[in-house]
């Protein structure tokens, strides 16, 4: 059956760290700040303005979701979709994966767990961005049948998307007709007023294989994040289909 936890939330950064930060990007172009391996701000500043300070705000998705394409196939059962707390954002994944292939799926490895990361995105009042670490949301799966094969698993650890940057898209592979492997996680910065701004990273998650037979992409719309994730599963995770959306900082 599903599964749905979550993790204790990190503390926020402290908001005096946040404006020695501020005071850091008048004289430099871009710095990043580390508490604790967990939290950290990064900001990039193109020097004083006259302006007024930005309104503080919290990145979060808007409107419905559409649904993109996805990783996998359409084997397996509908579970619950991977959902955010509110005022949250996904920026992360990682896998339980079987330790060996799958005999009647090319003999490939097969992811069994998923961990999605979760993480509140916060502009206190000035052009940076603080993130903190929240729930993580596991769906699993290791039903439906003789599902020996899927077990025992090795654990894929998480990647997260860079500071100041959330998930747009994933990268993979479909075993035979269902069952994905190979993951990467597509990541976009936010641009200054909150909205996704340009360019992106792929980043791969180590361990959960190394196959291109049938390569897949699983992008989001320009201008859209993924705000939640569709699951199908049975004794392994058959599909991991981004919904997406803006995003919105208020």
């Amino acid at each position: 059956m599903p599964i749905e936890e979550a993790s204790p939330v990190p503390s926020a950064i402290p908001f005096e760290v946040m404006w020695r930060a501020a005071a850091l990007g008048l004289c430099a172009c871009q710095f990043s700040v580390s508490l604790d391996g967990d939290v950290a701000v990064d900001a990039t500043s193109d020097g004083m303005t006259d302006g007024p300070a930005p309104v503080p705000c919290t990145v979060h998705s808007s409107g419905t979701p559409s649904n993109a394409s996805a990783l996998g196939g359409s084997g397996g059962t509908q579970r619950q979709d991977i959902v955010c707390e509110a005022g949250a954002v996904l920026i992360g994944l990682g896998f339980d994966v079987s330790q060996g292939g799958i005999a009647n799926h090319d003999n490939q490895v097969a992811m069994v767990n998923v961990h999605a990361r979760c993480a509140r995105v916060d502009r206190p009042g000035i052009n940076l961005f603080a993130t903190t670490l929240g729930a993580e949301v596991i769906r699993a799966g290791g039903d439906g049948g003789n599902c020996s094969e899927y077990f025992p698993t090795v654990v894929a650890s998480e990647v997260v998307c860079p500071n100041g940057s959330v998930l747009v898209g994933l990268r993979g592979n479909r075993i035979d007709t269902t069952l994905y492997n190979s993951v990467s996680i597509v990541c976009s910065p936010l641009a200054p007023d909150g909205s996704l701004g340009t360019g992106t990273v792929v980043m791969p998650i180590a361990g959960t294989g190394m196959e291109t037979n049938q390569p897949q992409t699983a992008d989001c719309p320009s201008g859209t994040a993924i705000a939640n994730l569709g699951v199908r599963s049975g004794c392994g995770h058959d599909q991991l289909q981004p919904r997406c959306a803006p995003l919105v900082c208020d």
